[in-house]
């Protein structure tokens, strides 16, 4: 079956500063590489492209996280990081500590980040806690904000299921 997404409803840009560091390279090549699309077609899906342009935000659970990412199935049971299939957890991001706009990996448990990650929406202390130690944290959001409070407005229940269709209409590299 062939889908095709909708036009996207533009909402807005969301912008986020990477951190640099060698402790998290491999994370964050990976997430820059699947921005721009440089690296071409899946290996384990090559009928799907290693890009996020036209991935869904398949789950955005309120007050919580919005979770997107996922290039091959594109309802969160799948994923494929530019090393093909999924690579190591990094020490650096685990040890960050999650605040509302954090950017991180998404994983299944321990040493399985893939092309998934999610954008934290809470900001209660009792909520991070849970995150904290689990998660590699690779980036924080510095604009966009407004888009981030309607993502946390679309989003659902304990399921996630967003109550709109939420998709990256695109995404790439902004020129420092």
């Amino acid at each position: 079956m062939r889908f095709a997404p909708p036009p996207p409803l533009l909402a807005g840009r969301l912008v986020f500063a990477l951190d640099g560091g060698a402790g998290l390279a491999k994370t964050t090549a990976n997430f820059l590489a699947l921005c721009t699309g440089e690296r071409g077609a899946c290996r384990n899906a090559p009928n799907k492209r290693l890009h996020y342009r036209g991935c869904p935000v398949h789950r955005i659970v309120r007050g919580f996280v919005a979770q997107g990412g996922d290039v091959t199935r594109g309802d969160g049971s799948g994923g494929e990081s530019i090393y093909g299939g999924k690579f190591n957890d990094e020490k650096a991001g685990l040890k960050k500590t999650p605040r509302r706009g954090s950017l991180a990996m998404a994983n299944s448990g321990k040493n399985t980040n893939s092309s998934q990650f999610f954008v934290v929406l809470a900001a209660d202390e009792g909520v991070l806690a849970k995150l904290s130690g689990k998660y590699v944290v690779f980036g924080e959001l510095v604009d966009g904000w407004d888009v981030l409070e309607r993502l946390d407005e679309v989003g659902g229940g304990a399921d996630g299921k967003p109550a709109v269709p939420v998709w990256i209409g695109g995404c790439g590299r902004l020129a420092a």
